[in-house]
């Protein structure tokens, strides 16, 4: 289950629940593995506000995931991909977005939501305008 936190200015803050809404689509959609497959809604999503002058773009997201080889080999393209399709949502904003790999152990009371369906990343946009409250 990737962890993702975001770090947003205040001009931001009114989009915080689109955002997760968003995020929990296209997360799981970029980072899904054949070695630990994601489904939507499968990530940590924490959220704080920052000053304007403490991050350089309006939105820094920071995911941590497990390290897969399958991740590994295209990494920026995913990273990328997750970029691309926020700045097509958020027109208004700037993003960063920092994707760290990572050996690590979880283990939670609730389980993961396990939903069998398409993970690319148009079925997650679409999944999104069909569901959301998003004019994408």
């Amino acid at each position: 289950m990737p962890i993702v936190k975001v770090s947003a200015n205040n001009s931001f803050q009114a989009k915080k629940k689109i955002l997760r809404e968003v995020c929990q689509e296209i997360i799981p959609a970029a980072l899904n593995s054949s070695e630990g497959p994601l489904s939507p809604g499968c990530i940590q999503f924490k959220y704080s506000n920052v000053g304007k002058d403490d991050i350089n773009t309006d939105v820094f997201i920071e995911i941590k995931a497990y390290k897969f080889n399958d991740r590994l080999i295209d990494l920026e393209d995913r990273v990328e991909l997750i970029r691309e399709v926020l700045n097509g949502m958020f027109r208004r904003y700037t993003f960063s977005i920092w994707v760290e790999l990572v050996d690590a152990g979880y283990s939670s009371d609730v389980k993961d939501p396990s939903i069998n369906c398409d993970m690319s990343m148009e079925a997650a946009i679409n999944r999104l305008r069909k569901n959301s409250k998003l004019k994408l």
